[in-house]
């Protein structure tokens, strides 16, 4: 109910936008990089792109308003490799999350002749659409090796057999970013998404937590 609530407030709160004045729709896309932030464990980067729709409204002087829907990606990549006794045992993970994300960005617009320098900051809300971990583990014993891989599939609903899912789907957290605007149609965009949620289904200790965390940069062009 939370979740369906939120959503309908983000829906209203746009059309009120959409049908003021001096409102302008919009696309955005670009690319991501994606890292979860675990405390206890040192995660990789993973690449991924986000597109979607935009509003932008100017609300006081230089200060808009722009809230946007977009698909987006997430997720991590992880490799181990541990050695004892002679045996050798490496281990790689792709982590493969697809979110349908709704960022409200307040931005005050400094101009600078024909461009404009853009602070930007505001909260995002996300619902995770699907995903998927892909490991790949290798076991060495004097040279020999057996390598095994597995898919999992449940990242945020429950599977065929009952088995719990591995994340929640809702997240929610802060957008911070600087970019540009080159008159008025045409914006760029550098951004940190920091997630506030965790992710983490299991009930498992803080330090051992995951949370999204994403630097974007961002392209947008308006009507």
């Amino acid at each position: 109910m939370k979740v369906k609530s939120l959503i309908c407030a983000i829906a209203l709160f746009a059309v009120a936008v959409a049908a003021s004045a001096e409102t302008h729709w919009g696309v955005v896309a670009g690319a991501n990089i994606n890292k979860l932030r675990v405390e206890k464990e040192s995660l990789d980067p993973k690449a991924g792109f986000h597109v979607g729709l935009l509003i932008d409204k100017q609300l006081i002087g230089n200060l808009h308003i722009q809230p946007s829907i977009v698909f987006t990606q997430r997720g991590a990549k992880a490799e181990i490799e541990e050695e004892a006794m002679g045996v050798t045992m490496t281990s790689e993970s792709d982590v493969k999350l697809n979110y349908l994300q709704v960022p409200i960005e307040a931005s005050y617009r400094m101009p600078l002749g024909p461009i404009s320098l853009d602070f930007i900051a505001g909260p995002y809300l996300a619902w995770g659409l699907n995903g998927e971990v892909e490991t790949e583990s290798s076991t060495s014993v004097a040279g020999i090796a057996s390598d095994v891989k597995a898919t999992y599939k449940n990242i945020f609903k429950e599977g065929d057999d009952g088995e719990e899912p591995l994340y929640k789907r809702f997240d929610t957290g802060v957008r911070l970013g600087l970019g540009t605007h080159v008159g008025s149609h045409l914006g760029v965009s550098l951004y940190y998404d920091l997630g506030f949620v965790k992710l983490d289904k299991q009930d498992i200790k803080d330090e051992f937590a995951s949370k999204n965390g994403s630097f974007l940069i961002s392209a947008s062009f308006t009507f």
